[in-house]
């Protein structure tokens, strides 16, 4: 003798249950939603610093290639380049590509001819104001930071 409400069990169980819908619930999709806006709201400000160090670096990597450039025109010529220039100039001038958009470039306070090497080159951050960022190097590697950020340390410079 057959149970009436035996289909019922087997359909519990997983058997014989050809109408039953595969997929999420609309409580596990709202938890995972809500796991990746942590994640998200977690990882986006560290990796808006890492970007912000990364220009940092570029713009002292630019820097050092200006002043090694500036010192083999130097040797060279016996004189610096006619200063001042700017970031068009710096590619023109000493062979040196620092468009990259997000600093601007320029070197000044060469030295005159038949005097030493001289000049300290500078980028700048495009913004105006209190805003402005610059970071400057001279002719002996000494780096001079204007409004640095705290993350970006002058170790890792």
């Amino acid at each position: 003798m057959i149970e009436k409400g035996c289909w019922v069990r087997d359909a519990e169980l997983g058997k014989g249950n050809e109408n039953m819908k595969k997929g999420f619930t609309l409580a596990e999709l709202l938890i995972t939603v809500v796991i990746l806006s942590v994640l998200a709201a977690i990882a986006l400000p560290s990796f808006g610093k890492a970007i912000e160090k990364g220009k940092w670096n570029e713009a002292l990597a630019n820097l050092r290639a200006i002043a090694v450039a500036e010192k083999m025109y130097f040797l060279k010529n016996g004189i610096c380049v006619i200063c001042p220039i700017n970031t068009t100039d710096v590619k023109t001038k000493l062979g040196v590509d620092v468009t990259d958009g997000y600093f601007k470039y320029n070197v000044a306070a060469c030295a005159a001819p038949g005097c030493s090497l001289a000049f300290i080159a500078t980028a700048t951050t495009p913004w105006a104001g209190a805003k402005v960022r610059t970071i400057s190097l001279d002719q002996n590697g000494s780096i001079t930071y204007t409004n640095r950020p705290a993350y970006i340390n002058k170790s890792t410079s």
